[in-house]
């Protein structure tokens, strides 16, 4: 019975390429916030990151100022938003 042995020609340490990981995210993003027709409600602003749905519905309350605080959902992509 024959054996296949095969070698690896590793690079010197100095000059093998360090892996790279995911781009790291930004600190904040630019959203724009859309009813169920499309159209834009409130303008447009730069929210944190780690803001949470609860922060994003009060925020779009704050924004349409209609005295009444009502529930939202949110989607990227036509994913719903349910963590951070």
């Amino acid at each position: 019975m024959s054996e296949l042995v095969t070698t690896a020609n590793e690079e010197p340490q100095s000059t093998r390429k360090k892996a790279r990981g995911p781009p790291p995210l930004p600190s904040s993003v630019i959203v724009s916030f859309l009813n169920q027709d499309g159209e834009t409600a409130g303008s447009t602003v730069d929210i944190p990151i780690e803001a949470t749905t609860k922060q994003m519905e009060s925020l779009v309350n704050s924004l349409l100022q209609s005295g009444e605080t009502l529930p939202y959902a949110f989607y990227v992509n036509d994913v719903e938003v349910i963590t951070n």
